[in-house]
């Protein structure tokens, strides 16, 4: 398929409407979203309106701009607009035909976040559009009318090696390439996004949509990884629980190793339908579980705390958790191997003196190798940074004990 800055873009603001209506459509899970008036009408900064399931009573809006570029204060004007919306909105989309601009997606998020308003705000970029679109073959005849598409190209990547700058020293960014593959593995292609140095991954109502796996996988090996800073955020919302977020943060503190901390949390999640929803999140999205042991203690830790593991073995070493984090058995179901020790996570804040890391691989076969290498790099960084908490001999044969039994699998 082609990349997205090949597909032809509209002439017209009346084509590009039409385009982003079909798109906000997919997007909203509302097939009756629909234009707002017509032109020469007082639409309130709104051109498109719709109602996703998640936002229950209010509406959603999308301002359209066919244009090459978009500047920050453009948005907080239609921003202010929309405002005036009659009913209010839940959520406004200003979706443009600007190819993606990593630096004013980061001015909106900070703007936004220091200046609240009554809805969600979110700039729609050219590769958004045709994501959604390019995967259905009637809306590529629709509105591409001539030009290739996925019903003659298949997305799917030939069974290969990987690419061969994994794992090897020197190449600047793509040094981080296992530490992205292992999370982006883990979430559908258009519920990532990894620039401006952040992870924001919103999960909802994707359990359908997963498809060939390792189809998707080696998708993501053959493409350039894009870059990832140090300080990054873990987000899941739920989008039939608009206020239910769980967000963790993982910074950089004192002496350089990574500190998870919890940001926000909403007590909702009691609900039962909303724990059902958090179990089938974690055993159809994340492909790996990893285990943390002390020593002889094996302790099973699921999701949100993975992230921090892997980015700490990843980055500068040890994974220290703060005081005031909930346990994680609140919000996740309890691990079925009976050989499994499960604490919750403030009983983990403990000396890191003889930590280990062991990753159990959940996908197929023939990723199994890829799994090693992947740890093998991890172990490489986690013991790098171990002379942050004085390494003994223990420490180095625990790590070479996990290296070689991920070898030996």
């Amino acid at each position: 398929m082609p990349t997205t800055s090949k597909w032809p873009k509209p002439r017209s603001e009346d084509e590009f409407e039409d385009m982003a209506v079909d798109f906000l459509r997919i997007r909203w899970k509302d097939p009756y979203a629909t234009r707002n008036g017509r032109r020469g009408q007082r639409q309130d900064g709104v051109d498109i309106v719709g109602h996703p399931p998640w936002l229950e009573a209010k509406a959603a809006g999308a301002q359209c701009k066919n244009t090459e570029s978009l500047t920050l204060a453009k948005v907080t004007a239609e921003v202010e607009r929309a405002r005036s919306f009659a009913g209010g909105l839940g959520e406004f989309l200003l979706v443009t035909a600007a190819d993606r601009d990593v630096a004013l997606q980061a001015e909106v998020r900070e703007h936004f976040t220091k200046h609240r308003v009554p809805f969600h705000v979110e700039v729609i970029f050219w590769p958004d559009i045709v994501s959604d679109l390019s995967s259905d073959e009637q809306l590529v005849a629709k509105h591409w009318k001539g030009f290739p598409s996925g019903s003659t190209t298949s997305l799917a990547v030939p069974q290969q090696a990987p690419p061969e700058w994994i794992g090897r020293d020197g190449v600047g960014d793509k040094e981080t390439f296992e530490c992205q593959l292992e999370l982006l593995l883990s979430v559908s292609a258009s519920g990532v996004d990894l620039e401006a140095g952040e992870l924001a991954v919103e999960l909802y109502g994707i359990a359908p949509e997963l498809g060939d796996w390792d189809g998707y996988i080696r998708t993501l090996l053959a493409q350039e990884p894009p870059p990832v800073g140090q300080a990054m955020r873990w987000e899941y919302r739920s989008r039939s629980y608009a206020n239910v977020i769980q967000k963790w943060e993982l910074v950089v503190a004192d002496g350089g190793a990574m500190v998870l901390r919890w940001a926000e949390f909403n007590d909702h999640y009691r609900s039962i339908n909303l724990r059902l929803q958090i179990r089938s999140v974690l055993a159809l999205i994340w492909v790996h579980r990893v285990a943390v042991g002390r020593a002889a203690q094996r302790v099973g830790i699921e999701e949100p705390a993975t992230i921090a593991l892997r980015l700490a073995a990843h980055g500068s070493g040890p994974l220290h958790l703060c005081d005031d984090v909930p346990p994680v058995t609140e919000v996740t179901p309890r691990p079925t191997d009976p050989r499994t020790v499960w604490l919750p996570l403030p009983e983990l804040a403990v000396s890191e003196a003889d930590w280990s890391v062991q990753v159990q691989a959940d996908w197929s076969s023939s990723l199994a190798t890829l799994t090693g290498r992947l740890l093998s790099r991890a172990l490489s960084h986690f013991r790098a940074g171990a002379a942050l908490v004085r390494p003994n001999s223990k420490l180095r044969e625990i790590l070479a004990a996990a290296e070689r039994e991920i070898v030996r699998g």
